[in-house]
């Protein structure tokens, strides 16, 4: 279904990581924050794969442990913390890079924590969000535009400059695909005990397909800059 194993929590793809690696050149840079990193298989792929210190952060201090126990023989570029995202508190310059896979979602407060992350970038550096922009039935299909979502009034509070890349044909097969997979690999799941797991997945993919056939989402991926 992802395209490689990275124990993803969102919908973030194969496709998607090549496009976010290329778009930012992650490859060469230095001091990389992963806000709302979970248990850290895609902060720990970011260290892999660039040359720099790589940091991630989460709210979950069980997650943080996790992640820590895992990577104890990359602690050199590779480090974990416990850290809210309503409460960004890093030094200004400590970052040439911010990545958001799926995570914006969960904030109080939008133009704080975009704040508070610009506040942490160095003078060029730069932000890879992964966003979804969803409506209500009866909201004007323009609100689905990047220019329009929250998380662009956030960025342009800010002083911050984007470009944007959809992704909704790619998530919109990617839920379907999941449901086939979950289907085939239904008695399995009941063999283990986890038919709950295989009926969270088939509910939310409803939710998520019924979004996107009535053209209620989109999904972007924002490259910030100041």
């Amino acid at each position: 279904l992802f395209g490689s194993d990275r124990c993803q929590f969102d919908m973030m793809t194969k496709i998607q990581l090549e496009k976010l690696l290329d778009v930012l050149n992650l490859s060469k840079c230095k001091n990389i924050l992963d806000v709302g990193c979970g248990t850290g298989a895609l902060t720990e792929y970011y260290a892999d794969n660039t040359e720099g210190n790589v940091t991630g952060i989460d709210f979950s201090s069980e997650a943080i442990e996790f992640a820590q126990n895992r990577t104890r023989n990359k602690e050199k570029r590779l480090s974990f913390q416990v850290m809210d995202m309503d409460e960004i508190d890093f030094s200004p310059n400590s970052f040439d890079t911010v990545l958001s896979i799926d995570t914006l979602y969960f904030v109080n407060d939008l133009y704080k924590t975009i704040n508070a992350l610009r506040g942490s970038l160095q003078e060029n550096g730069q932000m890879g969000i992964f966003y979804n922009s969803k409506i209500a039935v009866d909201d004007p299909k323009e609100l689905l535009l990047p220019e329009k979502s929250a998380l662009t009034e956030a960025l342009e509070k800010c002083g911050l400059q984007y470009e944007t890349w959809e992704f909704t044909a790619e998530e919109n097969d990617f839920w379907r695909k999941g449901v086939s997979l979950a289907n085939d690999l239904k008695d399995q799941f009941v063999e283990e005990g986890n038919l709950a797991i295989y009926e969270s997945h088939i509910s939310e993919a409803t939710r998520e397909l019924e979004l996107i056939d009535t053209e209620r989402k989109r999904r972007y991926l924002y490259h910030v800059r100041p």
